[in-house]
C-alpha cells in the first residue's frame, strides 16, 4: 500500500482541478463544473488516501473533461463537430468524401443537422458530415475559408483534401445521401420537377411495396444514370406519367438499378442493359417492353 500525504493530495488535487473549472466555466458545462466542485470539496478532508482513491478523483475529473467534449458536440451522434482550425485541416485531409454545414448557430439549422444524422448512418465508411458552428468556438474556420452563408448558413462539399462544390440538390435526406454516394455526378431524376408524376423507386423494399400494394397496372422503367437512350427516353416517360388519360389509371414508375443497393433488382427481373421496361399487373410480371441499349 502506498500512503500520499494530504499535502501531495491537495496540491495535484487543485491543479487539475483548477485547469478543469477555468476549462469547464468557458464552456458553460454546467454537470461537469458542478461534479468538479464536489469533487475538490472533498481532498480537503482526506488524511492519507490509498493509490486507488487517487484513481476515483482522477477519473472523475476525466469524467468533467469527458463531458466538455461531449458539450462540444450537437447531440447528433453521427455528425462530427468541428471548432478547432487544427482539427478542420486533419479532418479534410483525412477524410475524402465531406459535406459541411457551416451554420451561425446551432439552433436554426437543428431540422438541417436531423436530416445530417440520418445521412451519416446510411454512408457511414462511404463520407463524412460535419457540423461548423460559425457563432462559437469555430469563427477561425470560418473566417480562414471566408464562407458566405446564406440565410444563416451554408452546405459545402470537400473532395480529396480540397474543396469542391456548395451542395446544390434538395434539402432531403434521400437526396443528400445519393450526392454523398456519388458527389460528382448529375442530380439523381426524382429531383427534376419535370418528372413529379413519375413513381421514383429508390430501393428494393420499395419496389416491393409498389408491387404489393397498388392496384393499378404499373410500368416500371429500369435505367442506369450514363445509359443515353434512357436520358432521351425520361421526357417522354415524365411526359407520359403526367397525361390525363394516364393519371389516376396507371401507374409510370422508374427505378436506378445501376447502384450496388439493387444490383438485387437486376437478377430478379434479369436485367441485362438498359432500358428495361417491364409491365405489370396485380404485382405480377406481364411482358417487357422497350429496347435496350
Amino acid at each position: 500500500m502506498v500512503k500520499i500525504g494530504i499535502r501531495d493530495v491537495e496540491a495535484k488535487g487543485r491543479s487539475v482541478v483548477s485547469v478543469l473549472l477555468s476549462r469547464l466555466r468557458k464552456k458553460g458545462c454546467v454537470l461537469s463544473l458542478l461534479l468538479c466542485i464536489l469533487a475538490s470539496s472533498f481532498h480537503p478532508i482526506i488524511v492519507v488516501m490509498e493509490l486507488r482513491w487517487l484513481s476515483a478523483l482522477l477519473f472523475l475529473s476525466l469524467l468533467c473533461a469527458g463531458s466538455f467534449v461531449k458539450h462540444r458536440f450537437t447531440g447528433f451522434k453521427s455528425v462530427l463537430t468541428v471548432s478547432d482550425l487544427k482539427e478542420w485541416k486533419k479532418v479534410i485531409k483525412t477524410r475524402n468524401n465531406v459535406l459541411a454545414l457551416f451554420a451561425d448557430g446551432q439552433k436554426p439549422v437543428n431540422q438541417y443537422l436531423a436530416m445530417f444524422e440520418k445521412v451519416a448512418g446510411e454512408v457511414r465508411g462511404k463520407g463524412t458530415l460535419v457540423f461548423v458552428d460559425c457563432a462559437d468556438d469555430a469563427k477561425k474556420i470560418c473566417k480562414k475559408l471566408k464562407v458566405q452563408r446564406t440565410n444563416g448558413y451554408a452546405f459545402k462539399h470537400y473532395k480529396s483534401g480540397s474543396y469542391h462544390k456548395e451542395y446544390d440538390r434538395l434539402m432531403t435526406v434521400a437526396s443528400m445521401i445519393s450526392f454523398m454516394n456519388d458527389p460528382s455526378a448529375d442530380p439523381p431524376w426524382y429531383e427534376d420537377p419535370e418528372a413529379s408524376s413519375v413513381r421514383h423507386v429508390i430501393g428494393p423494399q420499395d419496389l416491393e411495396t409498389l408491387l404489393r400494394t397498388e392496384k393499378n397496372p404499373v410500368l416500371m422503367f429500369f435505367y442506369a444514370p450514363w445509359c443515353g437512350h434512357c436520358k432521351t427516353m425520361k421526357p417522354e416517360l415524365a411526359a407520359a406519367a403526367a397525361d390525363p388519360q394516364v393519371l389516376g389509371k396507371y401507374v409510370l414508375a422508374g427505378m436506378n438499378v445501376d447502384n450496388s443497393e439493387n444490383f438485387v433488382v437486376r437478377e430478379t427481373f434479369n436485367i441485362t442493359g438498359f432500358p428495361t421496361i417491364i409491365y405489370f399487373e396485380n404485382g405480377a410480371k406481364k411482358f417487357d417492353y422497350g429496347g435496350k441499349c
